[in-house]
């Protein structure tokens, strides 16, 4: 029995021919690159999509990973509902996206492991409920030497580092749960690609997103994912960040 629903490198493959090449008319707006080769010779893909019409100096930025856990197919589910979305311009938001971001994305980190490893995960998440975020609260940026931090951060800082889940959870309520969201980074994640790119390169807001491998219980009983719910949830990244855009810039 599968641990979740199955998503092979085959898959991923498929999808991104789907996505960048089925089209005569291909979008300029959406390439797919290789970004390297992985040490057993298979190609780590990466997409770049963006109005190219617009400077890039007027945009943000946005780097959005997934499948670092070979084992953890639920990704690549919620990955390919956010990619069938922003590659569609069809659809609603996904032009004003385009001009106000610049999406990088690797929806494959680890494809050695998805083709060639066994996996096993022992770590609690895999028993939690819901979808939540993991970020990184600033007033852990400087830690003094008896590992005490400052109890009175920022507010408007604080704030803003809890924004972007703040939104899922008023936009998704049904699966996404604010509650279950921590925003504290144990000595244990220091090496996690949330806490470097946070710590090393000033990226405030920096997020791992958590989806339980069995559903969501936020109606006060547990409803189990399907595929639909999965890709709608990744579609849901992306409808989010306008709001989060919009808020973001009034504050300034």
């Amino acid at each position: 029995m599968a641990y979740c629903y199955p998503y092979t490198y085959t898959n991923l493959k498929q999808d991104l021919w789907k996505l960048t090449n089925q089209d005569p008319k291909k979008d300029p707006n959406v390439q797919c690159d290789i970004l390297c080769r992985t040490r057993a010779g298979n190609s780590c893909f990466m997409l770049t999509i963006t109005d190219q019409e617009v400077p890039a100096e007027q945009k943000l930025g946005m780097l959005i990973s997934a499948r670092v856990h070979p084992g953890e197919t639920n990704s690549s589910w919620m990955m390919r509902g956010l990619l069938r979305y922003l590659c569609d311009p069809n659809l609603p938001h996904v032009k004003a996206l385009r001009r106000q971001f610049v999406f990088k994305i690797i929806p494959m980190l680890n494809p050695d492991g998805v083709i060639d490893v066994l996996y096993c995960d022992l770590h609690g998440h895999s028993r939690q409920s819901n979808v939540f975020m993991y970020g990184c609260d600033s007033s852990y940026q400087e830690r003094a030497e008896d590992d005490t931090r400052d109890l009175a951060p920022d507010p408007k800082q604080f704030l803003m580092e809890r924004l972007l889940p703040f939104l899922y959870s008023q936009q998704i309520p049904s699966k996404f749960s604010f509650k279950n969201c921590r925003f504290s980074v144990h000595a244990s994640k220091e090496a996690t690609g949330r806490v470097v790119f946070w710590r090393q390169f000033g990226v405030l807001n920096s997020f791992t997103l958590e989806c339980s491998m069995a559903g969501a219980s936020m109606s006060g009983k547990m409803e189990n994912f399907n595929i639909v719910d999965l890709e709608s949830t990744g579609r849901d990244i992306a409808q989010n960040l306008l709001k989060f855009k919009e808020i973001t810039e009034t504050e300034e």
